[in-house]
């Protein structure tokens, strides 16, 4: 997911098969072009930035992390009663709409 919020650009990448979640930051005036660059050989998550590859957990990204917390939605919404979520649809295009239920 790639946002840009309170003038700070922010991408979350999480991939299932390694569950791991890295969270970057930037000071750009748009969202971070970040996409999925696909899987290496050890099946992790690779991120694509400026058509480079890097994987996920590498230090050689050029985007500073950002904290995070990692938690379930029940948890979180419990804390947070008012939190607003983002939920993907998919289109027939094969592009997800993005929506708050």
């Amino acid at each position: 997911v790639n946002l840009h919020i309170n003038e700070t650009a922010v991408s979350v990448t999480y991939c299932d098969l390694a569950s791991c979640v890295r969270v970057f930051q930037d000071e750009r005036d748009s969202a971070i072009p970040l996409r999925n660059g696909g899987l290496d050989e050890d099946n992790q998550l690779v991120l694509m930035l400026d058509e480079t590859r890097y994987g996920q957990e590498s230090e050689a990204v050029p985007l500073k992390d950002h904290p995070f917390t990692r938690t379930s939605l029940g948890a979180w919404k419990k804390k947070h009663p008012n939190t607003k979520v983002l939920e993907s649809l998919p289109q027939q295009d094969g592009d997800p709409q993005w929506v708050v239920p």
